[in-house]
């Protein structure tokens, strides 16, 4: 039996920090389930996309539409584990937040990854992964 066999992990992330601890649940035995917008993952171009989503189904939602949340909290009732990465007021505006999941699904683990961290001046930018290394000091190629 493998470490996780059992567990439904639901992937909302993008990136690299969520899609990477995602691929490790599923690279572990667990069901993974990696939800993505209709016009499909932002960084399925970058490179890692593909290793980073390894053994996971994926599955279109479109977390905009009232109907699309609603099927997004649906999955997520089904879940051990969920992953999101975005800030938190945008979470909360499509209805992933902790607050929220967990009043449905009060065992839920609810793995969050803000871009910018929880609190301070920065926790409401978009962030990307040029921005967070322009923000760290830390640049690609070095």
């Amino acid at each position: 039996m493998s470490a996780f066999e059992g567990l439904r992990i639901i992937d909302f992330s993008t990136g690299v920090a969520g899609p990477y601890a995602a691929m490790y649940f599923a690279d572990h035995g667990a069901d993974v389930v990696k939800v993505e917008p209709p016009e499909g993952d932002p960084y399925r171009a970058a490179p890692g996309f593909q290793t980073f989503n390894r053994g996971k189904r994926s599955v279109v939602i479109d977390l905009r539409t009232v109907q699309g949340r609603d099927t997004a909290r649906a999955l997520t009732r089904t879940a051990d584990v969920v992953i999101v990465d975005v800030p938190q007021h945008q979470a909360h505006a499509t209805g992933i937040d902790d607050e929220t999941l967990r009043r449905e699904h009060p065992r839920l683990l609810y793995l969050a990854m803000p871009p910018y961290g929880e609190h301070g001046p920065l926790v409401d930018r978009p962030a990307s992964p040029q921005l967070l290394h322009a923000a760290s000091g830390v640049t690609e190629g070095q």
